[in-house]
């Protein structure tokens, strides 16, 4: 016997767009890819949006991986760009 349920989604907490702004911010410092990096962080709807630049793209996946994974985040507008530059 099979006993399943469809449709069902676990409910996401909403997040104030302050503190996920802050736990990104939080995040990309303690990381050590993105942490010499000086990334802009703002929050709207759930929708985070980071900026700045970075040496390479691979840490600009970091950033943007980071910024996903992060609770209450609904998408990331990743606007870091890369090649040379550090901070």
């Amino acid at each position: 016997m099979l006993i399943g349920a469809t449709g069902c989604v676990a409910p996401v907490a909403h997040r104030d767009d302050a503190a996920i702004t802050e736990d990104v911010r939080a995040r990309l410092a303690a990381d050590a890819e993105t942490k010499p990096y000086t990334i802009g962080v703002a929050t709207s709807a759930g929708v985070v949006n980071v900026t700045g630049s970075v040496a390479k793209s691979a840490d600009r996946d970091s950033v943007e991986r980071i910024a996903r994974d992060t609770p209450g985040v609904r998408s990331v507008d990743n606007n870091v760009r890369y090649g040379g530059a550090s901070n």
